[in-house]
């Protein structure tokens, strides 16, 4: 789907839609912990471009995700069978796998393990594999007694991967004779 400024409504009103179709998307679902529990994660992915106005060049591109991750659940506590059940067990090895790669970059390890699920393999570049970017990370928490265990855990992770450090990456404009790709808008 491509935005632009001169989509009807203008970028603001393109960029909600986008969003409620990502929305739409989600999976959710009641278990015993949650009356609306995530059965999903949720990446939508927004390659940005900026040209000049006049010209029609290409000055920028970057690229924004923004993740929604389905929080990890203790099988026991969310009474899940079936369906959920599989749900559940999904969430938590793609959460698993994702841990395994922020242990991997603590660690400086030559190999990080970006490609032992989806969600890994499509966060690597914000994870800190090609691309220079910034990561920020906002936690949702319960506010009961009852999931403190479950808050402590979901801050402490969120605190390892907004400490890993990303590598600088030299840009291509100041590379001679690379010029930048713009990015397709779909």
């Amino acid at each position: 789907r491509t935005i632009s400024s001169s989509t009807g409504g203008g970028i603001a009103s393109s960029l909600q839609g986008a969003l409620r179709m990502g929305q739409s998307h989600r999976a959710t679902s009641a278990t015993a912990v949650h009356g609306r529990s995530s059965r999903s994660h949720l990446v939508m992915t927004l390659f940005l471009t900026t040209r000049d106005a006049i010209t029609g060049a290409h000055l920028r591109s970057g690229k924004l995700s923004l993740v929604d991750l389905a929080g990890s659940e203790r099988l026991k506590r969310s009474e899940a069978v079936g369906e959920r059940l599989k749900e559940a067990q999904h969430i938590n090895r793609s959460l698993s796998a994702l841990a395994d790669v922020i242990s991997a970059k603590e660690r400086r390890v030559a190999h990080v393990p970006y490609r032992n699920s989806k969600l890994t393999h499509l966060l690597q570049d914000a994870l800190g594999g090609q691309e220079q970017c910034r990561t920020v990370v906002i936690v949702a928490l319960p506010p009961t007694r009852r999931n403190i265990n479950d808050s402590l855990h979901s801050l402490q992770f969120s605190s390892r991967l907004t400490a890993l450090t990303l590598p600088t990456v030299v840009s291509r404009r100041s590379l001679p004779g690379l010029h930048p790709e713009p990015f397709n808008l779909t």
